[in-house]
Order: C-alpha cells, then structure tokens, then sequence
C-alpha cells in the first residue's frame, strides 16, 4: 500500500492491527512513527496523547512523548516527564528504561556526568544491562577511554550475542583502538 501511495489505507490498517490487540505497544508505538512521517510531530504528539489519555500507566507512551518533547527542543517538558516517572518508583522495568533514556537525554545535552551516574545506578541494580552497558560504552568512547567500552561492549554481547547494533559499536570501539583486524572481524564484513 505504501509503494501505491495509498497512505490513509495504510493508517486504516495499522489502527486495526492495534485495535485488535490494544495492549501490544509496539505496534502502537509503530502507529506513532507512521504519523510523525506522514503528518509531522504534531500529529505524532496528538497520537500519543490519544493513547496516554486512554491508558495513563503505559510508560511506554510516555516515553515515546517526552523522546518526541526532547526532539522538537521542549527538554524541560521532557525531563520534567521522566523525572515523574522515575519518581514513581515502579514498576523496576519502566523505572531501568525511564533512566537510560534521561541519561541518553543528558548526554546528548553535555551533561555527561549527570547520565554517567543515571547510568551507573542501573547497572548497579543489574550489572548485565545489555542497554546501560551500551550506554556506558558510548559515553566512554566521548571520553576516549576505549579500553573501557571495550570491557562494556563485550560484557552486553555475553548477553546478546548476535546484536548488529553491539558488533557495529565494538568495531568502531577496535578501530580506534588501532586494532583494525580485529575491528574488521567483530564487524562481521558488512564495511566500515
């Protein structure tokens, strides 16, 4: 339907795919990434506010609106939300994912100390979280501290072995260890 430009078809199909299962986020979340192509973040952002209106304890809506908030430059807006959510204390898995995205927030707003420590509070309640690990590699490669990424990324593809996204980051992390072999190996050849 898309290749035919047949767009409101589309929309039509992927709100019956949701309807159908209401609380299947993801697919809900894919309906948000529809809209924001098809009509921009403002209808994005009143997506999303339909469905928090209609379950205010899915986090995941909530984060999806303060990713949206933080990208059209309304970080306070943003924070303030997660900060709320984080401040409810539970459940322990929105709490992790409400974390790591502020410390991506942070990060990405030079405030790199301030997500260090978000970051470490996680791992400090699960030290084999594949996504804080990640985080953490990441802010040590802008530190250029390679080793330690090194050490990171290893330990999150203990975890998941086969994630493009960790092989590709473990490569870069070799490449500017110098170690270029071994950079090439981990990237499984899909070129640097």
């Amino acid at each position: 339907l898309l290749s035919q430009n047949r767009i409101a078809e589309v929309e039509a199909e992927m709100r019956s795919m949701f309807a159908a299962d209401p609380s299947d986020t993801a697919t809900a979340i894919e309906l948000v990434r529809f809209i924001a192509n098809v009509r921009g973040t403002a209808g994005a952002r009143q997506e999303l506010e339909t469905l928090i209106a209609s379950k205010p304890d899915a986090v995941t809506y909530q984060l999806a609106l303060a990713q949206l908030n933080f990208s059209d430059k309304r970080i306070d807006t943003a924070t303030a939300a997660i900060e709320a959510i984080i401040a409810k204390g539970e459940p322990k898995d929105d709490i992790v994912r409400a974390k790591l995205l502020l410390a991506s927030m942070k990060n990405q707003m030079g405030r790199s100390k301030e997500a260090s420590d978000l970051i470490d509070h996680v791992l400090a309640g699960d030290a084999k979280n594949v996504d804080a690990l990640a985080l953490r590699a990441n802010l040590s490669l802008e530190a250029g501290k390679v080793d330690s990424a090194i050490l990171d990324l290893r330990e999150a593809l203990n975890q998941q072995p086969q994630s493009a996204p960790l092989l590709l980051l473990l490569a870069h992390a070799h490449e500017r260890q110098g170690a270029v072999d071994l950079a090439a190996s981990r990237h499984g050849g899909f070129g640097l």
